[in-house]
């Protein structure tokens, strides 16, 4: 069967409607964060203030509370990489039969979040590559030490609106970067599912992503993607900010707009997945039974 990206987008809703247990992996990752934010504040609470603190003062902990930083962001991504990769598992089972359950997203999470992991980490490594944009930027601000104590926060805003060749440099590093992150997110969007769905290495699964772009349908879809929650996502902050102005409804603004996320988001995966399929050539089902 095929479809193009609005046949695609429509059936996403149908998949959603049917199997709303497709929202389960956002929601169990949201609790587990939850927990690890609180044990984090709990026993590590002591070194991230001792970090903070070390860019206005100097401290002796700041090399070890990095440490304890990157410990801490390690496990909210290996978790964040066990419920996406059971979403996407969740999303196949969905798009090729029609319905999918809990166990879809445990099965698919133990077997591929390593995987997923590896993914996101190479993609974490390429996107710093976009800090080169900023070098002429980073060489008018003076030496590293000095940014940290003299022009932090409001400071370099400061800083940059007193200098043109700075803020010019600020404003084409930061356009160049936003470009290449979309490019480079192109070339790996469907390589997650390849490691997922295919349980593929990360580099066959870069391969089959970069092919898959040959094909104009799933180009244009992830033109589509960049595009549709990206409007949908900033509308929600407006509502957010809206409900701000109101005082305590801003929690309510704030749930509000957490829910709005995890749909928008989850119906990017199921939309995807299915896309994927659709490129691949592979049996989907039919919604329309």
């Amino acid at each position: 069967m095929t479809e193009d990206s609005v046949e695609v987008l429509a059936n996403g809703v149908r998949h959603f409607k049917k199997n709303p247990i497709l929202l389960a992996p956002f929601i169990c990752m949201l609790i587990v964060f939850i927990i690890i934010s609180i044990l984090e504040s709990a026993v590590l609470g002591i070194y991230i203030s001792n970090f903070i603190g070390s860019f206005f003062q100097a401290t002796n902990d700041i090399y070890y509370s990095l440490f304890m930083l990157l410990v801490y962001a390690v496990v909210l991504l290996l978790v964040s990489s066990y419920f996406g990769a059971g979403l996407i598992g969740m999303s196949k089972s969905a798009v090729t039969t029609g319905k999918t359950s809990f166990s879809d997203m445990t099965t698919y999470g133990k077997k591929g979040f390593l995987k997923f992991f590896e993914l996101t980490l190479a993609f974490i490594v390429l996107s710093l590559l976009s800090l080169i944009f900023f070098i002429p930027l980073f060489l008018q601000l003076g030496s590293f030490e000095e940014l940290l104590s003299e022009y932090l926060l409001i400071g370099i805003i400061a800083m940059l609106a007193k200098l043109d060749v700075a803020y010019w440099a600020f404003s084409a590093g930061f356009i160049l970067t936003i470009l290449y992150l979309l490019v480079l997110w192109a070339f790996f969007f469907y390589a997650y599912y390849a490691v997922v769905i295919d349980d593929v290495s990360v580099v066959d699964a870069l391969k089959k992503s970069v092919s898959l772009l040959k094909n104009k349908k799933a180009l244009g879809f992830i033109v589509i993607l960049v595009i549709l929650p990206a409007i949908l996502i900033n509308g929600c902050s407006i509502f957010i900010w809206m409900f701000a102005l109101l005082g305590p409804l801003a929690i309510l603004g704030l749930l509000v707009y957490g829910i709005l996320a995890m749909v928008i988001l989850t119906y990017a995966y199921i939309c995807g997945a299915r896309m994927f399929m659709v490129a691949e050539e592979r049996p989907i089902f039919d919604t329309r039974e």
